[in-house]
């Protein structure tokens, strides 16, 4: 979920987050609420990307096959 935080889009967002220090305490709570509702939809995404993922890898594994060669005569 930390890497959510990691695009230019909330870096600005987060930046926005200093007007509490100047006493803006509504525009504050709205750009808190943008960065964390921002993150959750992303962690939502890339965990339903990593089970497409897997769905597809999946069957794959169970279908290999190895083949033994005989080793080199030297």
């Amino acid at each position: 979920m930390v890497l959510q935080f990691h695009t230019p889009f909330l870096y600005v967002l987060t930046a926005g987050a200093v007007t509490l220090g100047l006493g803006d305490y509504v525009d504050a709570g709205v750009v808190t609420g943008v960065v964390l509702i921002n993150a959750r939809i992303g962690s939502i995404q890339e965990g339903k990307a990593e089970q497409a993922r897997d769905a597809v890898r999946l069957p794959f594994i169970d279908s290999l096959k190895v083949i033994a060669l005989p080793a080199p005569r030297g």
